[in-house]
């Protein structure tokens, strides 16, 4: 019964805890071609930086975006256009089919993605306290990446149904203060070519602090609902679970666990008290 309902969805769940609406923003807007111009236009006057040879430091980059080009964005030896280092916190909440393909019959951009990602990739088994064994994936470079199961028409407005987040908005978080919120994917097109639109919010201006402080909580709640699973995730990116190349396997230090069983035992014994008093 218990496997039944984990894939059990809430009723309005997505709409209830992940909607923002708030009325009285100021932002600055762009419609037109070279959105990459525009963004780091804005970053500049935020940051009060006149010297043309200075850049801006990005340390956070979070953005929700169901489609983007992984090796333009991140690979150091080429475009890089967010000037991002290893130590620049990386957050992708992305659409899972821009990541879950095994097939090399598919589109560029996913072959490239796939490739690059594959060089990043590791795995950590992690053995809890009861003895279960879980090999859980990562990406080097301070990189974290949310894939959410895509559903052409997802029944969440229903009780029972699965949650499909069904990921179409764009939005770029730097540095948990500046959000440009739009049409422009994370790819060369979006950035360089396409015409686009864009809205610039300062996180400086009091009316847009709410805003920015719910953007940065809607990154948090998308972290734990990987872990909860209420939503819809895909397990593992591109399935390199299946294959040994840069399979690299750490053993959790299982201290940790060691206390959490502790602590557990501990409880337990404050439980059984209460019974005998």
């Amino acid at each position: 019964m218990e496997k039944n309902q984990k894939n059990k969805g809430e009723k309005y769940y997505i709409h209830k805890k992940f909607s923002i609406n708030l009325d009285g923003i100021v932002a600055d807007i762009c419609i037109d071609k070279g959105m990459k111009g525009f963004i780091f236009k804005k970053l500049r006057e935020a940051y009060k930086i006149t010297e043309k040879d200075k850049k801006v430091s990005i340390n956070s980059l979070k953005v929700v975006m169901p489609y983007l080009d992984f090796k333009y964005l991140l690979d150091k030896d080429k475009e890089n256009p967010f000037n991002l280092t290893k130590d620049s916190k990386k957050v992708f909440v992305i659409s899972a089919e821009e990541v879950k393909s095994d097939s090399y019959e598919e589109r560029s951009r996913l072959k490239r993605n796939r490739e690059f990602l594959e060089n990043l990739t590791y795995y950590i088994k992690k053995t809890y306290g009861n003895g279960k064994t879980v090999k859980e994936q990562n990406f080097e470079d301070n990189i974290e990446i949310y894939p959410l199961k895509y559903h052409s028409f997802p029944k969440d407005y229903e009780a029972n149904e699965k949650n499909y987040f069904s990921l179409h908005s764009k939005i770029y978080l730097i540095n948990e203060k500046y959000a440009f919120i739009g049409s422009a994917n994370l790819t060369k097109q979006g950035l360089k070519t396409n015409y686009e639109t864009l809205f610039f919010v300062n996180g400086n201006i009091e009316q847009n602090k709410e805003l920015i402080k719910k953007l940065n909580k809607f990154f948090c709640d998308i972290k734990e609902e990987q872990r909860i699973k209420k939503i819809e995730f895909e397990d593992n990116i591109f399935n390199y679970g299946k294959s040994e190349k840069n399979n690299i396997e750490v053993t959790q230090d299982i201290e940790k666990n060691k206390t959490e069983i502790e602590n557990d035992k501990s409880l337990l014994e404050k439980i059984k008290a209460l019974f005998r008093v």
